[in-house]
């Protein structure tokens, strides 16, 4: 009973914090940037793809890590796809927020923002 009982918590903790909960360390520099200013919803399950942030006004935030270069007809597809549900898409290369640049990227991203919800 009781090795029945913790492989079903673990399970359930692998599921939800491995594919749910935690995200990239380039996920959370945006997140926390995002939720000073916006109410916003992290991996929002949209149709058949899952946005990293979805904000009001039907705005997404990809934030894309080095895999993203490589399938890029990929990413348009699911962007054209979010587009047809009403969905502005904003994606940010992951590398950028490493860098000295992180507080202009950030900064660019709230004033693309506030450009899409007016």
């Amino acid at each position: 009973m009781k090795r029945r009982f913790k492989y079903r918590i673990a399970s359930w903790l692998n599921y939800h914090i491995g594919t749910h909960f935690l995200e990239s360390e380039s996920e959370r520099v945006v997140y926390d940037y995002l939720k000073k200013h916006w109410h916003v919803k992290r991996q929002v399950k949209i149709g058949q793809y899952r946005a990293d942030f979805v904000l009001p006004g039907n705005i997404v935030i990809e934030v894309d890590g080095v895999q993203h270069f490589e399938r890029k007809s990929y990413d348009n597809k699911r962007d054209r796809y979010l587009e047809s549900f009403g969905y502005s898409v904003i994606r940010i290369a992951s590398g950028g927020l490493w860098t000295q640049e992180r507080d202009l990227i950030l900064l660019s991203l709230g004033k693309e923002i506030k450009r899409l919800t007016k």
